[in-house]
């Protein structure tokens, strides 16, 4: 069975970081464009990039709380 957890938890932290950066939405939008008109021509390495987004964000949360 496909496990949906760890696509939830990124859905909840991706919408936190929209909610927290000036122009959030807008922000997100122009970065999904971006990303889906590229996606014919993508790498492997580009084809993760909203992996990655989440993955640097989860880094920076993480020295921002043990600071």
């Amino acid at each position: 069975m496909f496990d949906l957890l760890p696509y939830i938890f990124s859905y909840k932290i991706v919408q936190k970081l929209v909610r927290m950066l000036p122009n959030g939405q807008q922000v997100k939008r122009e970065v999904d464009f971006i990303l889906d008109e590229i996606f014919n021509t993508m790498t492997p390495t580009m084809f993760h990039m909203r992996e990655i987004i989440f993955v640097t964000y989860n880094k920076i949360n993480l020295v921002t709380h043990c600071m």
